[in-house]
């Protein structure tokens, strides 16, 4: 596992999982849809979301046709509850990436926007 990058043996072959950007905004973005807040603790709600995102990632920054939709990641998690090893490796990864590791966690709402604002200028 090196910055954000696994390879797992996850639906029928080895796949690279990647944490990067469109990762990291996808997942954040579900995590508020679904009132979750990331870094607290893990719902298994969110771990399909995370390996999907992950595996969306590896392929966009490969320049590949992803061969999976989200039903399939979500399958595949639903019928591997058992082998909690490899999602357990899969979140500590997205946890370790560098765009996630050193953020603050908890309260997510008291962040601050990123969104830029016009300011009124006053006449003189």
């Amino acid at each position: 596992m090196t910055n954000g990058y696994i390879q797992v043996q996850i639906l029928g072959r080895k796949r690279g999982v990647k944490f990067g950007m469109i990762a990291v905004q996808q997942i954040t973005l579900e995590a508020q849809k679904l009132g979750k807040v990331l870094g607290v603790s893990l719902d298994f709600a969110m771990v399909p979301v995370i390996v999907y995102w992950g595996l969306y990632n590896n392929c966009y920054v490969k320049r590949e046709e992803p061969d999976f939709t989200f039903e399939d990641v979500s399958d595949f998690v639903d019928e591997n509850l058992t082998d909690t090893k490899i999602f357990e490796d899969i979140v500590t990864c997205f946890y370790q990436s560098k765009l996630i590791a050193g953020q603050p966690v908890g309260d997510q709402s008291e962040k601050k926007s990123t969104t830029f604002k016009k300011k009124k200028v006053g006449t003189i």
